[in-house]
């Protein structure tokens, strides 16, 4: 009879505990999925707000100081350039090279991406999210104009089949990688910090209750 007892009382208690865990999971779970709403409904509206503001800003304006950055390059390569304010932009080069500087060369929609997601990382202090947005553009903008200078380095000096894989592959896809490598490591770095804040802010309660 003692051992029957206490094996209901084990089972007793093993699904009490485990009713406990399984409600701790599903509030864990919504508030989760709370926090991922809130982020998308924030990116969305950063980044759809900006995209509408940025549609009365004519391209030209983002895309010359990119041309004028390739006809420096250019001449790095003792090539010279001349810039076309068409749209898009055109440099062209007197080997015959004309480099278009479209809306994608800019680095504008990394950039507006950016801005969405520090935007929307509504769990950090405000002021390392107006840090974080200057400090990545400058960075994204410093890695749009290294690729495009690697692209350009490439055209120049190999052969079509290399050039064509550097442009599809790395110009494309680069940017976006570094731009979430980025994110990874500021949001690791504000969160740190703040954990350790509140580590310390612990311990001093501690010693204070003491």
């Amino acid at each position: 009879m003692a051992r029957r007892k206490n094996n209901a009382d084990a089972f007793a208690a093993a699904r009490a505990a485990a009713e406990k865990w399984l409600a701790f999971e599903r509030k864990n779970a919504k508030s989760e999925a709370f926090k991922a709403a809130k982020f998308l409904a924030a990116f969305a509206l950063v980044f759809f707000g900006l995209n509408f503001f940025l549609s009365f800003v004519p391209l030209q304006f983002f895309e010359v100081p990119v041309a004028v950055a390739i006809k420096g390059f250019l001449a790095t390569q003792s090539v010279g350039a001349r810039i076309i304010a068409t749209e898009p932009v055109i440099v062209a080069a007197e080997t015959g090279l004309d480099v278009s500087v479209s809306y994608l060369c800019t680095g504008l929609l990394e950039s507006v991406v950016w801005i969405g997601i520090i935007a929307a990382s509504l769990g950090v202090e405000w002021k390392k999210r107006l840090a974080g947005a200057f400090l990545g553009l400058a960075g994204l903008a410093a890695f749009n104009l290294l690729r495009i200078f690697t692209t350009l380095y490439f055209v120049l000096n190999s052969d079509v089949s290399t050039v064509t894989f550097i442009h599809n592959t790395f110009f494309r896809a680069a940017l976006f990688a570094v731009l979430v490598g980025f994110y990874g490591i500021w949001f690791w770095l504000s969160v740190r910090s703040e954990m350790t804040r509140g580590r310390e802010k612990g311990k001093r309660q501690k010693k204070q209750k003491n």
